[in-house]
């Protein structure tokens, strides 16, 4: 018995809705995973012989900068103890970076990952960041990046390009 012409016209449209689906969902990837970028290093780097001590700087971001700000501070009655860089682009997705000889007692981490071979640090999520924390021959690094900008792994990949 053959079906009428318009529910086998209706199966075939609804299977191939359901096959668009699959592989809308299937090409949506969560992660969003993607290629870490170098940026023009040189703001950072003449800010560093300010600096009462040698940190080491990213390498590379989740995205190319359109603005760089550095600032470098006193903490503690310490001079020129804190270097503070906030990365921007044109979205608006930003990443602070921040060296110091001074440990922040404020601390939204809770995961310790491991950097390097003999580095570990601790990771932490907050509303609209991600933070990663870790402590280097006497200086204590911070890297804080929208939630939007990276992903933890991303986060992870950023602390490891860490370079003096």
């Amino acid at each position: 018995m053959k079906e009428p012409r318009g529910r086998g016209f209706l199966r075939k449209l609804a299977f191939i809705f359901i096959i668009v689906l699959l592989i809308s969902v299937g090409c949506d990837d969560k992660s969003r995973s993607k290629e870490l970028v170098g940026y023009d290093e040189e703001k950072v780097v003449n800010a560093l012989p300010k600096l009462s001590f040698n940190p080491e700087i990213p390498n590379v971001l989740p995205f190319k900068p359109t603005e760089t700000k550095v600032n470098v501070r006193n903490i503690g009655g310490i001079g020129n103890s804190l270097l503070e860089v906030l990365f921007k682009n044109g979205y608006q997705e930003e990443v602070t970076f921040r060296a110091t000889i001074g440990e922040n007692a404020i601390d939204f981490t809770e995961e310790e990952v491991k950097i390097r071979k003999n580095l570990k640090g601790r990771y932490g999520e907050t509303e609209n960041r991600k933070i990663m924390k870790w402590q280097k021959d006497n200086i204590y690094y911070e890297l804080l990046v929208d939630n939007n900008s990276a992903t933890k792994e991303e986060v992870i990949k950023i602390a490891k390009s860490f370079y003096q």
